[in-house]
């Protein structure tokens, strides 16, 4: 699978149901980023890549809320802007984005992580919300070409499940009529 050149990636990061389901989780808990780190770096271990991220996107950045692997000034800026998000891709989607290598991938290739980074390969699995929306994604990512087998494509998916329900322990309880 590789990406996809749709123009509706920016409307559906401005979606007020999508980041509004955003709130309702305890984002900046310490003990949510360690486990969500954890959890990053056993999907990283288990699929040999040398990158893995839980990440949220906003309408316009994409926050590492965990990580594996990750240095130099994404690591610093504890994300990117959202237009060089791959799992963006997923927000606009609502299904997993695969590109074995980006600089292949004509969505793909010019995307300063590629060029200036050196990323290669992506696989994420978005993180679905329980209104439906994509909040984000947790993704692997890798500094050579791979193509993804099913079995990790399912070990990704598996983790991708487990990560929903820490962040469901996490959520914050609504307070006002309505929520």
């Amino acid at each position: 699978m590789t990406s996809d050149t749709n123009p509706d990636t920016a409307s559906a990061l401005t979606d007020l149901d999508r980041l509004t389901e955003l709130t309702r989780y305890d984002l900046t808990n310490p003990r949510l980023r360690a486990e969500l780190d954890e959890a990053a770096t056993r999907t990283a271990e288990h699929l040999g890549q040398p990158v893995s991220l839980v990440t949220v996107l906003l309408d316009s950045a994409q926050l590492f809320i965990g990580g594996h692997g990750v240095s130099g000034w994404p690591a610093e800026a504890g994300g990117m802007p959202a237009e060089w998000a791959f799992c963006a891709q997923m927000v606009r989607t609502g299904k997993p984005y695969i590109v074995p290598d980006l600089t292949r991938d004509p969505l793909q290739r010019d995307n300063p992580i590629v060029t200036q980074v050196g990323i290669r390969s992506y696989a994420g699995v978005p993180l679905v919300g329980d209104n439906g929306k994509v909040i984000g994604g947790h993704c692997v990512l890798g500094a050579q070409p791979h193509h993804y087998s099913d079995d990790e494509l399912e070990a990704l998916h598996e983790a991708t499940g487990n990560i929903m329900q820490t962040l469901r322990r996490y959520r914050i309880e609504a307070t006002t009529a309505g929520d």
